[in-house]
């Protein structure tokens, strides 16, 4: 499974797989209640939207998708990029705008109902782009790429405001976090770094925009590297890796809160958390982990899901 993501109102969870296949779960008896077709490549993605009634996904046959969960079918096919899709986002407040970035280092702007993008940046990023987080609030995009930057722009005018510089590795995972102005970066490098968004403007900015360096959290693949916030604490950060592994780690001090170990040596390749604080994790073996969640919470799964043969 190549990603996972929790419906934000219902038990239920979505999949994302090289199979092509986008898979519905229902949490409470880990049964697959759905399977959502359509893509003809591997499903990089897959998204909820704040409603949840829409699921969005992306896909290495350059192509994004939008599934309707009432009636359980695809809604809309979005053409534009002109290589493997690898990243999309939805809009917080919008319900009907969303972003995707591709490995064709454009990142394009699409709404639900319109043919073609609405907006696109082709000139900003310099190799693939890996991932898209918006700021809470809505008003700014971050993005993270190939070419080792962090790169944070405005939605009102699709311009590039700020460049962060440091890792010396792809930038696999961005995320703004809900607190403090930061925004934070996962890398092949081995390292999360927490940036001042605040800092500067219109211009690229280095360590003196960067607060912190976390280490520790080696990855050699692009397979696995995941980055979320804790929902129950925003200054928890949780980074999952190829090193079979999920660290949870607080930010604020650059200290490991807590270790998940894969007792079968898997490659953690998708991660979300739950309401109760429960953490979900999807591997490369086709299994699905679910892990307690509180600061104790030791190397062993409370649950393990297998899809059906």
């Amino acid at each position: 499974m190549k990603a996972v993501d929790w419906h934000p109102q219902k038990a239920l969870l979505a999949s994302a797989s090289k199979d092509t296949l986008v898979k519905l779960w229902d949490a409470k008896n880990a049964q697959v209640v759905a399977s959502l077709h359509g893509h003809k490549n591997m499903v990089t993605c897959a998204k909820w939207n704040a409603n949840g009634n829409w699921l969005l996904t992306a896909s290495r046959d350059q192509t994004c998708k939008v599934f309707d969960l009432r009636m359980l079918r695809e809604f809309a096919t979005f053409h534009g990029h002109g290589r493997d899709v690898t990243s999309v986002a939805w809009h917080p407040f919008h319900e009907e705008l969303f972003v995707s970035g591709g490995f064709d280092g454009t990142i394009l702007y699409w709404m639900v109902g319109h043919e073609g993008p609405q907006a696109e940046i082709r000139q900003g990023h310099e190799a693939a782009v890996w991932s898209l987080a918006f700021h809470p609030m809505g008003h700014v995009l971050c993005s993270g790429s190939n070419d080792n930057t962090v790169r944070v722009w405005n939605m009102a005018t699709c311009a590039c405001e700020k460049v962060f510089e440091g890792h010396t590795h792809y930038v696999t995972c961005c995320l703004q976090l809900q607190q403090g102005g930061l925004l934070a970066s996962l890398s092949f490098d081995g390292t999360i770094r927490l940036w001042d968004v605040s800092s500067g403007q219109g211009k690229s900015l280095q360590t003196s925009a960067c607060r912190r360096v976390i280490t520790g959290n080696p990855c050699s693949t692009f397979v696995g590297v995941r980055l979320h916030q804790l929902r129950e604490n925003a200054g928890h950060l949780i980074a999952g890796s190829d090193d079979k592994t999920v660290r949870v780690w607080d930010p604020a001090t650059g200290h490991l809160v807590a270790e998940l170990q894969v007792p079968t040596g898997k490659c953690v390749i998708g991660l979300w958390q739950l309401a109760d604080g429960r953490i979900v994790t999807s591997h490369d073996d086709g299994l699905v982990r679910v892990w307690g969640g509180d600061s104790k919470m030791g190397s062993r799964a409370l649950a393990i899901v297998t899809p059906p043969a």
